[in-house]
Formats: structure tokens, sequence, C-alpha cells
């Protein structure tokens, strides 16, 4: 997502992008940990796991109470990546939610609006 992200955005210096292995030695929540503790207070910072009760998520939610000021989305989509990291400056909570819910709006089964599509034509005949 990282790749992609600065593919169309270009280079992100606080773009930062954390994975699990089964071989890992470190636990993400340290690597994670070491990063957060880099931000400025002030620092909008997002979080962003790709499914609800998966294991980083799941490690995300146990650094929460440690950093209150860091939002953690689950349900990582393109949409979502690029309209958080375009942003020079932290979103409020309602922009937060527009945010979302644009990113779910892009989760679309391709064949029924084809054939919504295609139903619709056949309506206007």
């Amino acid at each position: 997502m990282k790749d992609t992200v600065q593919m169309i955005l270009g280079e992100m210096p606080n773009l930062y992008a954390l994975a699990t292995l089964r071989d890992e030695t470190e636990p993400i929540t340290v690597a994670a940990r070491r990063l957060l503790e880099g931000f400025a207070a002030e620092d909008a910072v997002y979080i962003v796991t790709d499914v609800m009760g998966g294991s980083v998520n799941n490690e995300m939610l146990t650094l929460m109470p440690e950093y209150p000021a860091v939002h953690l989305i689950c349900g990582m989509n393109a949409s979502l990546v690029l309209t958080l990291a375009s942003n020079d400056e932290a979103l409020t909570q309602d922009e937060l939610a527009e945010c979302i819910a644009d990113a779910k709006a892009q989760i679309i089964d391709c064949n029924l609006l084809l054939k919504n599509v295609a139903q619709d034509e056949e309506d206007d005949l």
C-alpha cells in the first residue's frame, strides 16, 4: 500500500509501513511504539490496518491506551490511505468520518454494477 500511495503522490517521508511475518523476531507493537515515540504530541497520526480482529489490528488496539491521540482505522483500502496521506493538516472527527465513508463507497461489486447499468439501458429503450 505504501508503494502504491508513493507511486501516486510521490515520496511521503511521514508514511510508514509495518507488517508481521511468521518468522518475525520483533513484535509489531515494538516497531509501532518506536515510530509513535518519534512524533510530536500535536502531530496527526493515523494507523490503518486491514482486517478487524486480525493480528495487526489486535496488536495496535493494545497501544491505544498509551497513545490516545492516535487514530486507529481498520478496513484499509487505497482510497482511504491516499486521502489520509494527502492531507497536510489533522482531520476533524467529522472529516475523518467522511474520509472513511468515501473509502467504504469505493468497495463495489462491479458485476452487479454492470448488471444494473445494462438493466437501466434496457429500461431506457
